[in-house]
C-alpha cells in the first residue's frame, strides 16, 4: 500500500510542531466545551420561556446567572476571534462573506494526509473536487471544518467526497446552533426575567384564588351542614311534640278510662259492703252519721273468724 502523494497536502498552512498542534487543539476543545455549555443554558432558557423548565427557574436564579453568563459569553466571543478570525473570509459576487479557498484546501489536505489508504488515481483532481464540494456548503466556517475533519479521521477508512460533504454539513449546522446560542443566551436571560416575574405573580394569584375557592367551598359545605342539622333539629322537635301530644292524648284517654274504672270499682265495693253489712251495722252507721261520727273504724266486711257474740 503506497503512501498518499505529497501533492495532496501542498496547499496546507505553515507546518506546526506536534506539541503546538496538541496545545492548539486542547484550547480549541475547551472553547467548544464553553460554547456547548452556553448552548445548553440557552436551550434551558428557551424551555423555561415555554413553561417547560425542569426544574423551573426563578427571577432570582436568572439574576444570579448574570455574571457567569456574561463572562462565558465574552470568553466564547474571544474564542471566535482566535479560532475563526475574520481574515479567513472574503466576500463573494453577492457580497456575502464566505470562507476563503486557502484555509479549506489546507485543512482538507491535512485530513487526507492523515489516511494511510491508497491515493486516488489523480490526487490533484480529487483534492480539487473535494475542495470545490466542501467550499460550496452554505455557512462553512473554520471551526465547523475543523471538527468535521477530526470526526472523519476518527470514523472513516477513507474520505470519499459524498461522506465528507455530509459530515461537514452536519457540523456546519451544529456550529450554527452554537453561534445562535452565543448571540441570544444573554438576551434571552434578560428578556426572561420580567416574564418569570409576571408568571410568578400569576401563579401566586392563581394559588390565592384556589385557596379562596377552597375556603369558600369549605364554608359553603359547613353552612349546608349547619342548615341540614338545624332542619333535623326542627324535625326532631316537631316529631317530639307530636309524640308528646299523642302521649298526652293517650294519657288523658287512659285517665278517663281509669276514672270510669274507679267509679265502677267504687260502685262494686259499695255493693259488696252492702251485701256484707248486717242490719245492726247499717243502723249503727246511720246513727253515727246522724250524730256526726265517722264510720271509718266500723267493721263493714264479713269476717268469719269473728264470733257473733263479739260483734258490736
Amino acid at each position: 500500500m503506497s503512501t498518499p502523494s505529497k501533492s495532496l497536502v501542498a496547499a496546507t498552512a505553515k507546518a506546526q510542531s506536534a506539541d503546538d498542534g496538541i496545545k492548539w487543539w486542547r484550547a480549541f476543545r475547551r472553547w467548544v466545551a464553553d460554547l456547548d455549555e452556553l448552548e445548553q443554558y440557552y436551550d434551558d432558557l428557551s424551555e423555561e420561556r415555554r413553561g417547560q423548565g425542569n426544574p423551573s427557574r426563578t427571577p432570582a436564579d436568572l439574576e444570579n446567572d448574570a455574571e457567569w453568563c456574561q463572562e462565558l459569553t465574552a470568553k466564547c466571543w474571544a474564542g471566535f476571534e482566535r479560532f475563526d478570525p475574520a481574515d479567513n473570509c472574503e466576500q463573494d459576487d453577492d457580497l456575502e462573506d464566505v470562507l476563503k479557498t486557502a484555509p479549506i484546501a489546507a485543512r482538507l489536505g491535512v485530513m487526507i494526509g492523515s489516511f494511510m489508504n491508497s491515493t486516488p488515481q489523480s490526487p490533484e483532481l480529487f483534492m480539487r473536487a473535494m475542495v470545490e464540494q466542501v467550499a460550496d456548503i452554505n455557512g462553512l466556517t473554520v471551526p465547523a471544518l475543523e471538527t468535521a475533519c477530526r470526526e472523519i479521521v476518527r470514523t472513516e477508512k477513507w474520505p470519499d467526497i459524498p461522506k465528507v460533504v455530509a459530515v461537514v454539513t452536519d457540523h456546519v449546522h451544529e456550529w450554527g446552533n452554537r453561534r445562535f446560542a452565543l448571540i441570544w443566551a444573554e438576551r434571552t436571560r434578560l428578556a426572561l426575567i420580567p416574564i418569570l416575574i409576571e408568571r410568578e405573580q400569576k401563579k401566586k394569584k392563581e394559588e390565592q384564588e384556589r385557596a379562596f375557592n377552597a375556603a369558600l367551598s369549605e364554608a359553603k359545605s359547613a353552612m349546608a351542614t349547619t342548615q341540614r342539622i338545624a332542619k333535623e333539629i326542627e324535625a326532631a322537635k316537631t316529631a317530639a311534640k307530636k309524640a308528646a301530644d299523642e302521649a298526652d292524648a293517650k294519657i288523658a284517654k287512659l285517665m278517663q278510662v281509669h276514672y270510669v274504672a274507679e267509679q265502677r270499682e267504687s260502685e262494686c265495693l259499695r255493693k259488696l259492703r252492702n251485701l256484707n253489712t248486717t242490719e245492726e251495722e247499717k243502723e249503727a252507721q246511720a246513727a253515727a252519721k246522724a250524730n256526726g261520727f265517722g264510720c271509718g273504724k266500723l267493721q263493714l266486711t264479713y269476717d268469719p273468724s269473728v264470733k257473733e257474740e263479739t260483734r258490736p
